[in-house]
């Protein structure tokens, strides 16, 4: 009868790698001749081989990837058949090319997101080491003791937008995966809204061009246009940078803009600009002209200035005022004034800030030429003064006349300013 046969590997030493060719070896030491030998590789039979001398028999067989598990034989003659021990065989992969890949992609990727790569080699024998990269530039590596994927996550900025890919590495083979392109989105940061127009100080009818900017976003992005708050229109930026509107200006233009920019991710609004057009009132009772301020304390300034100025006067003729009965009894005097009080300061409205948009203090003034020893004319030119448009504020001082200066001239007031 046979004796129970011994499986090797010729060269054993060399661990077989896929496409190598391995040889099994059996032999039974003892038995009839002819000895027939048979191969398995788990319980699967490879084939057969018959010996009719002594040395056994040998079996080729192209590695792959499969080929790995438990090997064994059976030598049979007519008197008896013996198997072999088994012999476990580790057949060593190449890694195969790793497929990078992220986690649920259809989400939109946004600064601040941490982002899962994911990079698997499908074959290839344990351990592998996984290496990410972020535009050629090393990200991390992770290594896979047991084989399969393995994963790195990153937190977002706005620099990690780019090409994105992965390598797997064991002891026989270094693969490297396809590009994958990343899009992070990155919210508008606050515009910068810039008025441009044709002149220093615009005017009604002017066209001004309102510039809205913000200096970081992914685009596309949608600029809205305010003035106080009312939409005025929108303009797109597809490929990012600013956008513009141009306004025909009116006289209701004056007042507060702002702009808005939106990419998806969050809107911004823009700081307000002023835009002051000037000489908009259009009557006394009218409404003050936009970004004109302090109307109320203006009145005052200006009223206060108008009463100051009567009582300047007033000293200057000795503090008499026109309703003083001692001042009518020094018509003898030609150099001495006669004095009308200012209107009352009802007239005094905010409109008055019109008068002068600089700011000084104005004080308009109907002068008179009387002779001396007229004094109904002075009468008449004091109820010429209430009769004169309100809106200008008088101060009569009398004087006397040389023959050569003729009639009584009546000065016309200031014009407004």
């Amino acid at each position: 009868p046979v004796s129970r046969p011994v499986l090797t590997l010729r060269d054993p030493s060399i661990q077989p790698v896929v496409g190598d060719v391995m040889q099994l070896h059996c032999e039974s030491l003892s038995g009839s001749l002819p000895i027939t030998y048979t191969f398995y590789h788990e319980d699967v039979n490879l084939g057969s081989r018959k010996a009719h001398s002594r040395g056994g028999a040998s079996f080729s067989l192209a590695v792959t990837a499969e080929h790995s598990g438990n090997y064994f034989c059976e030598a049979s003659n007519s008197v008896q058949t013996q198997r072999s021990d088994s012999m476990t065989l580790t057949v060593k992969i190449p890694v195969s090319r790793p497929v990078l890949t992220l986690r649920d992609p259809s989400v939109r990727l946004v600064v601040g997101d941490v982002m899962e790569l994911r990079c698997e080699a499908l074959s290839g024998s344990p351990p592998i080491l996984y290496k990410f990269y972020h535009e050629d530039v090393t990200l991390g590596s992770t290594m896979a003791p047991s084989g399969g994927g393995a994963s790195f996550n990153l937190s977002l900025m706005e620099k990690h937008s780019g090409n994105y890919s992965c390598e797997a590495e064991n002891d026989l083979e270094i693969q490297h995966s396809e590009l994958v392109t990343v899009i992070v989105t990155v919210p508008v940061s606050r515009p910068v809204l810039t008025l441009r127009a044709p002149r220093a100080q615009a005017e009604v009818g002017d066209v001004v061009e309102l510039h809205c900017e913000a200096l970081r976003g992914s685009p596309p992005i949608l600029y809205q246009f305010y003035h106080e708050d009312v939409t005025l229109g929108n303009s797109s930026a597809p490929s990012g940078g600013g956008a513009s509107f141009n306004l025909f200006l009116t006289a209701e233009h004056s007042g507060n803009y702002s702009c808005e920019a939106d990419n998806g991710q969050g809107a911004q609004r823009s700081e307000a600009v002023a835009l002051f057009i000037p000489g908009l009132t259009e009557s006394r009772s009218g409404p003050v002209a936009p970004g004109v301020t302090g109307g109320l304390l203006g009145t005052v300034v200006l009223a206060a200035g108008a009463l100051l100025f009567y009582h300047w006067l007033s000293r200057k003729a000795g503090g008499r005022t026109a309703s003083d009965p001692s001042r009518h009894s020094s018509d003898s005097n030609p150099q001495d004034p006669t004095y009308h009080n200012v209107p009352g300061w009802i007239e005094l409205q905010p409109v008055y800030m019109n008068v002068n948009s600089r700011g000084e203090d104005v004080v308009y003034s109907e002068v008179s030429c009387l002779q001396k020893e007229s004094r109904n004319s002075a009468a008449s030119a004091h109820s010429l003064s209430h009769q004169t448009d309100s809106s200008v504020i008088y101060a009569k001082v009398k004087k006397a006349c040389t023959p050569a200066s003729g009639p009584h001239q009546l000065a016309s007031p200031a014009p407004h300013r």
